[in-house]
């Protein structure tokens, strides 16, 4: 009977082993498994190699020095076979006595003992190996010795190896070898160079100062001398507009109204005194509600109302001519246009604007103007501080009608603005700690102090703003770190404790740990000052 035997590695898969099984030209197959193998995961891969070689016709047997895979195998009613057994070397060791008598020594031989060696699980990454034989029990044999030198490489024993070289240094050499590396780093350590490290709190005092500042914004920078910062104009504009339903009804005769733009095409100025009349293509006639001077090659935009009342004067845009002029030479030099219809003109019963009507819509619209310049200006402002008071200016309304005239609707727009000096906070704060310090050694930061600002006079036309600045909080000993540093260096840590004593609370730490003055190398002592 032929026999075919495949040396399965670990990386092989499933598909190539039991492709291997099918394709094999033999009677009987015989699978050598490697410990690892993926088919110690899986009992289903040994249901299907039974399966393929019974459909074959061919006898299969499973070799392998993994346990799981030759338990696997014989749950499946496929053959086990064994691994042959190890040739276990053994030494034989004689131990050889000298006699004085050079009577004859008996050399005896020692007992044989087994050495088990454990399996390695690395495998090489190899093709599947097929080899057919005549002989399958040496070529197992063969195959299995192969297998186990792959993996229980066993590295050729010397034995006439000597004894490691560490081995050869006497006890007393070990202890004095220890003994030098600890002098030597004990050494490093003594002659290491120490270092202080100290960390002050300054003392503290309560203070309440109070100075008057001028806020200027023609100044770039602080003069201390004369107590002056730069002030900054901080402007916030805001535009609202409503549509309010009129309330009232009367009988009206009421006059249209709208804008037009007067043109001067001469070399000289023209002045136009109030009520002179325009007249329209259409023969309507307009007049100017007050004297005006066109410029000499320009024009000017005026106001204008209708003659009489009536819907008859809600006229489109067009072209105007001066009345006065008609017939004269100079006529078509002067002229105006109009980019709007007029409107307003209307006689009869209708709805008007009436007082109240009036009074409501300018009062919603200024708070929402006000409260728009508000969020304007917080954030104009940021974190500066205002040197004149914040006062908005209300502009009159603009309406599409008076109060008296025909509208279904009063349509009013209402504008206002915010225009202040302004200033930052840490500059004023120069200003008070150097009152401080001329009046204590001391000094703050914002975050110590409660400053409350109130204005004495602000000049709007020369932006020069005069504030009273009231510091009230703690400020802290100023400390002359340099010599600190050179008045403590060579002290004692008692001695450091002490110099600092109504002026700072002190932490110390000094390296090495055996350290107890503060070095006088100046570069080895590190000072913080705790703001």
């Amino acid at each position: 009977m032929k026999t075919k035997i495949i040396n399965i590695q670990k990386s092989d898969a499933f598909d190539e082993v039991l492709e291997s099984v099918s394709k094999a030209d033999a009677q009987e197959v015989i699978m050598i498994f490697p410990k690892g193998s993926i088919f110690s995961r899986e009992a289903a891969y040994f249901d299907a190699l039974k399966v393929e070689a019974d459909s074959g016709g061919k006898k299969i047997s499973v070799m392998s020095s993994d346990p799981i895979i030759a338990r696997l195998a014989d749950t499946h009613g496929i053959a086990v076979l064994q691994a042959p057994q190890r040739k276990t070397p053994s030494k034989v060791m004689k131990d050889i006595i000298g006699h004085a008598d050079d009577s004859k020594v008996e050399i005896k031989q020692a007992k044989e003992k087994e050495i088990e060696v454990p399996v390695n699980t690395e495998q090489k990454e190899e093709k599947i190996e097929e080899v057919a034989q005549n002989d399958p029990g040496s070529d197992i044999e063969k195959l299995w010795q192969e297998e186990e030198t792959v993996q229980n490489p066993v590295l050729p024993v010397d034995e006439t190896t000597k004894r490691k070289w560490w081995k050869k240094i006497p006890k007393w050499g070990w202890i004095g070898l220890v003994c030098a590396l600890v002098l030597i780093v004990a050494g490093a350590i003594l002659l290491r160079p120490g270092t202080a490290k100290i960390t002050l709190n300054p003392k503290q005092e309560e203070v309440d100062v109070k100075l008057k500042v001028t806020v200027s914004k023609t100044l770039e920078g602080i003069a201390e001398d004369s107590n002056k910062i730069p002030g900054q104009i901080i402007k916030v504009q805001s535009e609202k507009k409503g549509s309010y339903p009129t309330t009232s009804e009367k009988e009206v005769a009421q006059k249209a109204t709208g804008t037009i733009k007067i043109f001067n095409k001469t070399a000289s100025a023209q002045k136009f005194v109030a009520t002179t009349r325009f007249e329209s293509e259409g023969g309507f006639i307009f007049r100017i509600p007050q004297s005006i001077s066109v410029p000499a090659n320009g024009s000017i935009e005026s106001e204008v109302y209708a003659d009489r009342a009536g819907k008859d004067y809600n006229i489109p845009a067009g072209k105007f001519v001066v009345f006065a002029f008609k017939g004269q030479p100079n006529a078509s030099d002067f002229y105006a246009t109009s980019s709007a219809p007029m409107t307003g003109g209307f006689i009869g019963n209708a709805k008007v604007v009436a007082e109240n009507d009036f009074v409501k819509a300018k009062e919603a619209l200024v708070a929402e103007v006000k409260k728009e310049l508000e969020e304007l200006l917080k954030q104009q402002l940021g974190e500066m501080v205002t040197a004149s008071s914040p006062e908005p200016v209300i502009r009159e309304p603009e309406v599409n009608a008076k109060v008296g005239e025909a509208a279904d609707n009063l349509e009013m727009t209402l504008r206002g603005s915010y225009e202040l000096m302004a200033f930052k906070p840490e500059n004023a704060l120069v200003l008070i700690n150097r009152y401080l310090q001329k009046n204590g050694n001391l000094e703050a930061s914002l975050s110590d102090l409660t400053i409350k600002y109130s204005i004495i006079s602000a000049d709007k036309d020369s932006d020069i703003s005069v504030i009273e600045a009231r510091a009230i909080g703690k400020a802290r000993l100023i400390l002359d770190t340099a010599k600190i540093i050179s008045d403590i260096k060579g002290l004692t840590e008692a001695e450091v404790q002490k110099y600092f004593e109504g002026k700072a609370v002190g932490k110390i730490l000094l390296s090495p740990l055996w350290l107890r003055r503060i070095p006088n190398d100046e570069s080895r002592i590190s000072l913080t000052v705790e703001k």
